[in-house]
């Protein structure tokens, strides 16, 4: 049993409980699995919160514009608009490469082996930073952008990428709730 199953079992409307001092009462619980839906589908996926991509200062030398001013003293540089859409697309394939590699099965290509891209359409809404407590007393401010992805689901294969994408964020430091994605259309829902 999952971690979301287990808590949907554990509790019922009408009950309450505390985390520290907060007092929380449930309304309601259900299990949501959304899914991409089968091979033909199509659909909309959009970032509920920003997605943080950061760049390792050495790839920064290799980007068409001038960073050399722009990150001194931090540690990990973020994705930014002037580096490309292009850009931003290839090193959300580099991260979801490496969490197929981790999540699924051996056998499963990794997206950036794929024929095509991920997704047929895509859009920035906004780029905005946030800041986030790391440790007490100590905040990282990230640099995050939000996005709509339109999607036709091309192969099983195919699939599969989506719904890992689904399931485990878009983005790095997904555990800081960065990269959260929803379906918003598509003949899935």
């Amino acid at each position: 049993i999952g971690m979301i199953e287990y808590f949907d079992e554990c509790f019922s409307s009408g009950d309450s409980f505390n985390i520290g001092e907060q007092r929380f009462s449930v309304d309601q619980t259900r299990v949501v699995q959304p899914d991409v839906g089968s091979v033909g589908s199509t659909g909309c996926i959009r970032t509920d919160t920003g997605v943080y991509i950061s760049y390792p200062k050495e790839k920064l030398e290799e980007l068409p514009v001038d960073t050399s001013d722009s990150y001194d003293g931090v540690d990990r540089p973020a994705w930014e608009p002037e580096f490309g859409e292009g850009e931003f697309m290839g090193r959300v394939v580099e991260n979801l490469d490496r969490k197929v590699g981790e999540l699924c099965s051996s056998h499963l290509p990794k997206p950036s082996e794929g024929e095509h891209s991920l997704f047929d359409e895509h859009t920035m809404s906004k780029v905005y930073t946030v800041s986030v407590p790391v440790t007490t007393g100590y905040e990282y401010t990230f640099l995050v952008s939000k996005w709509e992805f339109e999607y036709t689901v091309r192969s099983e294969v195919h699939r599969k990428w989506l719904q890992t994408l689904l399931e485990t964020g878009m983005g790095e430091t997904n555990s800081l709730g960065f990269g959260f994605v929803n379906i918003i259309e598509g003949d899935s829902l």
